[in-house]
C-alpha cells in the first residue's frame, strides 16, 4: 500500500511492488551509484507500507518486541492550523494503544530537522485528540515517537534535540520545548550488523552503503547467502537492484538466473560474470570509437573506460592491448584514478 493525495492505496502483488515509486519520474543513473537520491527516498517509503517490515525495523533498533498485527498505517498528511500542506514519510500507531511512530528519511543533512519533527509531533497529536475531552487530569496525551533514518554519506552532525537549538538564556534555568527523535544514521553500522536484521529494509540499507558496482556485486552476495530463498523474497530483492541501480549491466538476466537455479551454486560465479560481460561491452565500445577515429589522442571516454576496466581487476597488459595505449599513457592514467580514490 502506499499514501497519494491522502488516500491509502493498497499494492495487491508482488509484481507491483515499487511500481508507485516510477509513476511520476523517471531517472538516468551515470557514474555516481548515488546520483539520484529521490529514488531512495521512495524505496524506503515503499517498504516501510510493509507491516512487517516496520515491526522487524523497530524491533530490531529499538529492542521491542512488537508484532506486525499491532500496527496500523495512519495517513501521514497533515494541514496545519495555517492551512499548509506538510507529509511526514511514515506515521503507524499501535493498535488499542496512544503509542505513535512517525519516520522521516534523510539523505542529505537537514539542521531543520529538529523543528520538523517538532511540527510532525505537535500536528500527529492534533489530529489524535481531535474530538476528546482533554479537558481533565485524567487524560493522557499521545506519546509520539520521531525516529529520523539518516542514508547520507556523511556522518549526521544536526541536533537530534529542539532544546539544543533554541536561543541561549543562562539566567533562565528552563527549556520550554524539549523534542528528541532517534537517529539511525546508515554510516554508523556494518554490512555483517544489517545482515543480522535479515529484512528488505536492512537489504536496501546494505546496498545504500554500496559506492560502486563492485560493492554492489559483493553485497548482493553476501545478502542471498543470508536469504531464505523464497520466491517471493527474490522477487522483492530483483525490483530494488533493478529500480536502484539500473546502470549495472545485466543485472536482470543475473537476478534471473538467481531466481531459476541454486543460490549458493549461482553466487560464487555471480561477480564474475557480470565483470566478463561488463569488459566485453566495453572493448566492444572502444573498437567502435577507434573506428571512428575517437582513438586519436586518449579521449576522456577512453580514459574513464580504463579506469573502470582497472576497477574491475582487468590485467593491464589487456588493456593497452584494446585501448591502443601505450605504457606512459596508462600510467598517467592510472594514477589519475589513485589520487581520485584517495
Amino acid at each position: 500500500m502506499f499514501v497519494k493525495d491522502g488516500a491509502i492505496v493498497y499494492i495487491d502483488s508482488p509484481e507491483s511492488f515499487l511500481s508507485v515509486c516510477e509513476d511520476e519520474e523517471e531517472y538516468q543513473v551515470d557514474n555516481d551509484i548515488r546520483e539520484n537520491d529521490k529514488k531512495h527516498d521512495k524505496i524506503f517509503k515503499t517498504l516501510f507500507y510493509d507491516k512487517n517490515e516496520m515491526a522487524n525495523f523497530l524491533n530490531y533498533f529499538f529492542e521491542l518486541n512488537i508484532k506486525s498485527k499491532d500496527l496500523e498505517l495512519q495517513n501521514p498528511n497533515f494541514i496545519t492550523k495555517n492551512y499548509k500542506y506538510n507529509q511526514a514519510d511514515i506515521l503507524y500507531k499501535l493498535k488499542d494503544r496512544e503509542i505513535y511512530y512517525l519516520i522521516e528519511q534523510q539523505t542529505s543533512v537537514d539542521y531543520s530537522m529538529p523543528y520538523r519533527i517538532l511540527n510532525y509531533c505537535v500536528e500527529t497529536i492534533r489530529l489524535a485528540i481531535n474530538g476528546k475531552n482533554i479537558n481533565n487530569k485524567y487524560y493522557k496525551f499521545p506519546k509520539v515517537i520521531p525516529i529520523v533514518l539518516y542514508i547520507g554519506n556523511t556522518k549526521w552532525n544536526a541536533s537530534t534535540s529542539f532544546v539544543d537549538c533554541e536561543v541561549e538564556y543562562p539566567e533562565l534555568n528552563f527549556n520550554s520545548l524539549d523534542t528528541k527523535f532517534k537517529l539511525i544514521d546508515l554510516n554508523n553500522f556494518k554490512i555483517e550488523d544489517l545482515l543480522k536484521l535479515n529484512t528488505m529494509v536492512a537489504n536496501a540499507m546494505i546496498l545504500e552503503k554500496c559506492k560502486n558496482n563492485d560493492e554492489v556485486i559483493e553485497n548482493l552476495k553476501k545478502i542471498l547467502k543470508n536469504s531464505t530463498g523464497k520466491k517471493a523474497e527474490l522477487i522483492k530483492l530483483k525490483q530494488i537492484i533493478t529500480y536502484l541501480y539500473s546502470n549495472i549491466n545485466n543485472i536482470k538476466q543475473i537476478l534471473n538466473l538467481i531466481e531459476e537455479s541454486e543460490v549458493d551454486e549461482t553466487m560464487s560465479t555471480v561477480a564474475d560474470r557480470l565483470r566478463e560481460e561488463y569488459i566485453n561491452k566495453e572493448l566492444n565500445g572502444i573498437s567502435k570509437g577507434i573506428t571512428q577515429g575517437i582513438a586519436q589522442g586518449i579521449s576522456q571516454g577512453i580514459s574513464q573506460i580504463i579506469k573502470n576496466m582497472l576497477n574491475y581487476n582487468v590485467p593491464e597488459k589487456d588493456i593497452m592491448k584494446y585501448t591502443k595505449v601505450n605504457k606512459q599513457q596508462f600510467e598517467k592514467i592510472k594514477k589519475e584514478l589513485e589520487s581520485e580514490t584517495k
